[in-house]
């Protein structure tokens, strides 16, 4: 009560849980939810018919019908790239502890990658405009990656390791 954004960061194990807290949310006078929906755009149509997005598809739902149903309650979904620096440190992207690191399709693919700092941004942007922001997606990212890119910029960093990457079909 008496706050005027929720910011939920719940794991992806927990998505359904934002049900009780939008509900929570309305019932406390909550003017903007704005989910844990930070990743893939799950908005594509093909990606939202994918298992795993199938609870975040369940709490865009939920917060829709609910924003009509309450003028005074809004959200917003941000949908960034892939988490870049926590995705580095855990050999995500790029496995460095390995020798072979895995390479999805050649490692020539482009994807969007989005550091913590500018979802953070992204954030509180969402909260200082809460007109513009409204009921929306709103997209955010740092930079279009690859790779092989990635492993380029370690190479350099790193000269004297060698990897070999292995490439993988996705």
């Amino acid at each position: 009560s008496g706050q005027d954004a929720v910011v939920s960061v719940l794991t992806t194990e927990a998505m359904e849980l934002q049900l009780g807290l939008i509900e929570a949310s309305i019932a406390a006078g909550v003017k903007r939810f704005i989910p844990s929906e930070f990743g893939s755009d799950c908005g594509n149509p093909k990606a939202s018919k994918l298992p795993v997005y199938q609870p975040k598809i369940a709490v865009h739902k939920a917060l829709k019908e609910r924003a009509r149903a309450h003028p005074g309650f809004s959200y917003t979904l941000i949908r960034n790239g892939v988490f870049l620096d926590w995705a580095m440190k855990r050999n995500f992207i790029v496995d460095f502890a390995s020798d072979t690191p895995a390479f999805f399709d050649g490692g020539d693919r482009p994807f969007s990658a989005t550091t913590l700092a500018t979802v953070g941004q992204a954030v509180v942007g969402v909260l200082r405009n809460p007109n513009e922001t409204r009921n929306r997606v709103v997209f955010v990212h740092d930079m279009i990656i690859t790779q092989r890119k990635i492993l380029k910029v370690a190479q350099t960093v790193a000269p004297q390791r060698k990897w070999d990457p292995v490439t993988v079909k996705t």
